[in-house]
């Protein structure tokens, strides 16, 4: 457990500050100025979810109609087209990653998708057999990539690790309470330790013991978590 709070107090002084009294001034300056990017009439994403930028320098912003590619100039938007199987998988964005070699991930309302920029379009990650079968959907929140480079997806059906060589998705945590729980994100807070928040509580996983301890509110106890989700 003390694992587990040091991880929260760290995020809440990474986020909010140590000292909110402290005299500092964020990267941009004190007085930072800001221009106001319009898309062409006819384009748009909807409500921006994500925003990332990747190693080329492009901005990609996700939002609910759609994901949008800004180049310094102009907007290129990407949508979901059923008879392009080179197309966002869904326009309902989610998260927007970029990971350590460069590529840009798509999570999305169904499924997740990797941007292949010699062609500028989608390659859609296939499940491995016996993973993620019959589940509720596909639906994706977050994408993460721990220290060893292992790419994580994080969703309604709980977690996945990504296997690059086969470009396929492997379901973790088979047979746990956690297949059944909508997993809203992940950190990795040690060697093969990670993390993992939902809306029935904090979990803490141990990928090599396989042990997972779930962390709930509990109104006798002043040291549990203040609330589940």
């Amino acid at each position: 457990m003390k694992k587990i709070t040091a991880w929260l107090l760290l995020m809440w002084c990474t986020l909010f500050g140590a000292n909110s009294y402290a005299q500092t001034w964020p990267p941009l300056g004190r007085d930072p100025n800001f221009s106001h990017l319009m898309m062409e009439q006819g384009q748009t994403v909807g409500e921006v979810l994500a925003i990332v930028q990747d190693h080329n320098g492009f901005i990609w912003i996700g939002g609910r109609s759609g994901l949008a590619r800004y180049d310094g100039y102009r907007f290129n938007i990407y949508t979901n087209n059923p008879r392009d199987p080179g197309s966002l998988s869904s326009n309902y964005v989610r998260d927007a990653f970029v990971d350590s070699q460069g590529e840009l991930w798509v999570a999305t309302q169904k499924g997740v998708v990797r941007y292949d920029r010699r062609f500028d379009n989608f390659v859609r990650c296939k499940y491995a057999e016996g993973s993620y079968a019959g589940k509720r959907s596909e639906v994706f929140y977050r994408i993460i990539e721990d220290s060893a480079s292992n790419l994580w997806f994080i969703g309604f059906n709980g977690v996945g690790i990504y296997d690059r060589k086969t470009n396929q998705l492997h379901e973790q945590l088979i047979g746990s309470g956690l297949q059944k729980i909508d997993v809203n994100g992940m950190a990795e807070i040690g060697k093969d330790e990670y993390a993992i928040t939902t809306a029935s509580g904090l979990f803490y996983w141990n990928r090599h013991s396989g042990v997972l301890k779930q962390y709930t509110h509990d109104e006798k106890d002043i040291e549990s978590l203040p609330t589940n989700s």
